[in-house]
């Protein structure tokens, strides 16, 4: 399967930059799926919160494309790094994804959509944008490892793994006061 992807930029947000990453991977993602015919189309949109734009998935029986129209509101990447931002769209992508290789209107065999699945989360993986950078660092924090040891590690600035360290704690003490 042919992987597309284009996307329609806001004013905030590295969306360019994300598209990127996951056009670099489709050689690998036809590779991955070479007995399935068509095109996987992504488009990413950052529109103002205001617009109300909903993300969607459709496949397309005269085109043999599924596409998937993913949209989020600008103010969520506003002022977000980019392993934020992926963290993000990585969320909503792999839940697109998934209904969308769901689709009763696609031709598709049980084994194709497993194959399909299994391809779409190595994509995500392989970009970072799920058990990203920002996830591995989450876990070694809970696990007691220093944060320089974990900025080392994962190659996330300090600033940025102090700030997980500091949600990691507000989540903990909120969890304990209940």
């Amino acid at each position: 399967m042919r992987l597309e992807v284009t996307t329609d930029i806001g004013r905030l947000g590295d969306l360019e930059v994300l598209a990127q990453e996951l056009q670099d991977q489709a050689g690998t993602f036809a590779r991955r799926t070479p007995s399935i015919h068509g095109v996987l189309g992504l488009c990413l949109r950052s529109l103002p919160a205001e617009v109300n734009r909903r993300s969607f998935t459709r496949f397309d029986r005269r085109g043999d494309a599924l596409d998937i129209d993913l949209s989020v509101p600008e103010e969520s990447l506003g002022g977000a790094t980019v392993d934020q931002q992926r963290e993000l769209m990585g969320s909503e992508l792999r839940g697109l994804l998934t209904s969308g290789f769901a689709s009763r209107a696609a031709p598709w065999t049980a084994e194709q959509r497993s194959l399909l699945r299994t391809a779409g989360e190595e994509l995500l993986q392989s970009i970072g944008w799920v058990n990203g950078r920002r996830q591995r660092a989450t876990r070694r924090l809970s696990a007691g490892h220093a944060l320089a040891e974990v900025s080392n590690d994962t190659g996330l600035p300090l600033g940025e793994v102090e700030d997980l360290y500091a949600d990691l704690i507000t989540r903990t003490d909120t969890t304990v006061n209940r």
